[in-house]
């Protein structure tokens, strides 16, 4: 049987860009979820859910709980599989992954079900078209404060030179020249950064920051040496911990 969806009212596509991408990305359980623009694996989830999740970091010195939608939810480290259901509403983890879209800093899923609705496109290429909107986002608990200082004593470039490069930031060749890494300072709302070489619109880079006393976080999207330097780094920065800091009283 062909379903003809050609000629349907506006106001009919999103529903049925939700319906679609529940059966195009839930289809395969034994994979378990898939989520657009990343790899299906069964500790990946996938929810339109706003409803928060208590995501509990344990410390030295006791716990802190951020509430976070589940439908930001994508990943949390420990036994959460999506084969056996959606992400608890109590989970005690030692990270959490979420992906979230610029500008606004919507969950992803629910701005790929919104795109879908409103181009009538499949999910993955939704996904392809927003990839430079998609920001992956990893937060871990940190029982030490990160600084800049810490971030100079990184493994990798410690016993190198380095030099101010075309940003005004300074950077690094790492991994034999495979990998740039730039160091951020006292103005920037990252750490540092490490991006591939050559450069490809296609990739993201890491870009690690501290967001409290006590939780650190890497974020994952498009390239700033080629969307726009240190200042697009530094607003899309802005923007993920805007929207992190939501989930938490200790910003």
């Amino acid at each position: 049987m062909v379903v003809r969806l050609k000629g349907l009212l506006p106001s009919f596509w999103p529903g049925v860009a939700a319906l679609m991408l529940m059966v195009a990305l839930g289809s395969a359980p034994a994979r378990g979820d898939a989520v657009p623009g990343m790899v299906a694996a069964p500790d990946r989830h996938l929810s339109f859910d706003p409803s928060p999740v208590t995501v509990r970091f344990v410390y030295e010195d006791g716990t802190r709980d951020l509430l976070i939608p589940r439908k930001y939810i994508v990943f949390a480290s420990g036994e959460f599989s999506s084969r056996d259901g959606p992400i608890p509403d109590l989970i005690e983890t030692k990270s959490v992954k979420l992906v979230l879209t610029y500008p606004d800093g919507e969950a992803w899923t629910v701005a790929i079900r919104e795109y879908m609705g409103e181009h009538g496109v499949s999910a993955h290429r939704a996904a392809d078209e927003m990839r430079d909107r998609m920001h992956i986002v990893q937060l871990r608990p940190t029982n030490n404060f990160i600084d800049l200082g810490v971030a100079r004593n990184d493994f990798r470039i410690r016993d190198l030179e380095g030099s101010i490069g075309e940003f005004g930031l300074k950077e690094f060749e790492i991994s034999r020249g495979n990998q740039q890494f730039f160091l951020g300072s006292e103005d920037d709302e990252f750490l540092r950064i490490v991006c591939y070489n050559p450069k490809n619109p296609g990739w993201f880079c890491k870009y690690d920051a501290r967001l409290t006393q006590n939780i650190v976080f890497s974020a994952d999207f498009v390239d700033l040496r080629i969307f726009g330097g240190r200042e697009f780094a530094n607003n899309r920065m802005r923007m993920i911990k805007r929207t992190l800091c939501t989930f938490t009283e200790s910003c």
